[in-house]
């Protein structure tokens, strides 16, 4: 869900944060049963959404949340880095975002091996809450599923704690209200559940159990993967983006060859450009009205050959290279000098790869103590 109010302070109380535990038991599962499609409900800023792509069986992975425009300001962070392009997946992987409501049936969710749903349901009204099993357990059917939800029992640990632990909370449940939930689900829907949890409770109150109590639903049935109508009653659901990841088979020895001269030559232009700053004298970088960088930021045929990787794909042959690139449009080739044509800044390659990196300082599991509560549903 959308991120906690931040109007209270944070003391760190878990190592690692309570949001990676939950996560890693969504990869984990994830690995374990080898799913191919994944639907994250709830996803919020797509912080496990991009973790799933780490996973190599994972194929497809949809994330959905009602909060549309949150979805569209993270459409940046499922798109493949550069190192995605020069390190490519076994598998083909593609990510799809979609605004709308787990209460809500859609098609396109449909033939699911895992459904996770991380801090969701105690932000849902009656209404959609009352919706979820039949749309998630009943309709669509996944292999397994995952939830997780606040325990309130473990929140006599806080200190001066009153309250849900988030502004946006309907409600928060002791393990035995969870569990009725669970078995009702599991008897109604013809599913096993086991329950776990992340967040171990202070020594010597393990009576109140882990922070966030965890069930995973196991299907006990086979299941006919369904042929998904795209009759418009059953795609509820607004496509907000999508990220699509190539496999190693699925690039052409052009394509790679391209990939790793935009890489390597984005890699001079920033470190010449360091250089010069340092020597003291500016390098001029200012760009045609076509968003190309000027001759004075040069990268020559000859540098870009002494890169192993383009060396490998080019045999050593110059010649093949000048001939690839002179079909590339991200490039310009005259006179021996490659010209990258941007329409940014030259930024460091590593910084580019780090952009999306899960470094937000507020993501840490806190008490709350009259000061600002943890990011719990990030």
């Amino acid at each position: 869900m959308a991120d906690s109010h931040k109007d209270k302070e944070t003391t760190a109380l878990f190592s690692p944060p309570l949001y990676i535990q939950r996560y890693t038991m969504v990869t984990n599962l994830v690995d374990r049963v080898k799913a191919r499609k994944v639907v994250d409900f709830g996803c919020a800023k797509c912080k496990l959404v991009r973790r799933l792509k780490e996973s190599p069986s994972v194929e497809e992975v949809f994330g959905v949340d009602i909060d549309g425009q949150l979805l569209k300001g993270r459409s940046k962070a499922i798109q493949p880095l550069t190192t995605d392009f020069l390190i490519r997946r076994e598998k083909a992987l593609c990510i799809r975002l979609f605004e709308g409501s787990v209460g809500d049936y859609d098609a396109r969710m449909q033939n699911a091996d895992v459904i996770s749903m991380i801090e969701l349901i105690e932000h849902l009204h009656p209404n959609t809450l009352s919706k979820l099993p039949e749309v998630v357990f009943g309709q669509l059917q996944p292999c397994y599923a995952i939830v997780s939800t606040p325990n309130s029992e473990y929140n006599v640990l806080f200190p001066n704690f009153t309250g849900f632990r988030h502004w946006d909370h309907k409600f928060e449940w002791t393990r035995k209200e969870f569990t009725k939930w669970c078995s009702n689900i599991s008897k109604s829907y013809n599913y096993s559940v086991e329950y776990t949890g992340v967040g171990k409770p202070t020594p010597g109150f393990e009576m109140v159990g882990f922070c966030s109590q965890i069930a995973i639903f196991t299907r006990r049935f086979e299941r006919q993967d369904k042929v998904v109508k795209m009759d418009p009653e059953n795609l509820p659901y607004t496509f907000v983006s999508e990220g699509v990841y190539l496999a190693a088979e699925d690039s052409s020895v052009e394509d790679q060859l391209i990939n790793q001269v935009i890489y390597y030559t984005r890699y001079l232009l920033y470190w010449m450009e360091q250089s010069s700053c340092e020597e003291g004298t500016v390098l001029e970088t200012d760009k045609h009205e076509n968003g190309c960088f000027t001759e004075n930021s040069i990268v020559t045929i000859d540098k870009l050959m002494g890169f192993h990787s383009i060396q490998k794909l080019t045999d050593g042959n110059k010649e093949y290279l000048r001939k690839v690139l002179t079909s590339c449009e991200d490039l310009t080739l005259k006179d021996n000098v490659v010209t990258l044509c941007v329409a940014d800044t030259i930024d460091s390659p590593e910084e580019a790869d780090d952009q999306w990196t899960d470094k937000d300082e507020d993501n840490q599991d806190t008490i709350v103590t009259g000061q600002p509560e943890e990011d719990w549903d990030s």
